[in-house]
């Protein structure tokens, strides 16, 4: 067992530019944290506008885990295009599913 942190706990810091994800898998790391679960609320791995997969974002954040000292986690993964979104409208970047059902979108790239 790992004793670990979320990524939505800082999702305010985040939101507000206080950091990035990577300088919170840091942030994390340096308080203890031994892996960190990546739930996608103040982030995303897509472009917005277009829904491409931002590869090179996501291999920044896969990067940093390990020299942050920890793996990444995820309990709270987007759900497949056709499942409907769960949650308020407007607040997640995707639709998600209560349990592990496949990765981030372009994490295997």
């Amino acid at each position: 067992m790992r004793i670990g942190l979320t990524s939505y706990s800082l999702d305010r810091d985040i939101e507000q530019g206080k950091m990035t994800l990577p300088q919170a898998i840091d942030w994390a790391a340096a308080h203890g944290a031994e892996c960190m679960e990546l739930v996608p609320f103040a982030f995303r791995f897509d472009d917005k506008d277009t829904g491409k997969i931002d590869t090179t974002f996501i291999g920044q954040v896969k990067r940093r885990a390990p020299a942050a000292g920890g793996p990444l986690v995820i309990y709270s993964p987007p759900a497949p295009p056709e499942c409907p979104p769960v949650g308020p409208p407007g607040r997640f970047p995707f639709p998600f599913l209560p349990f592990p059902c496949r990765n981030p979108p372009g994490w295997n790239s």
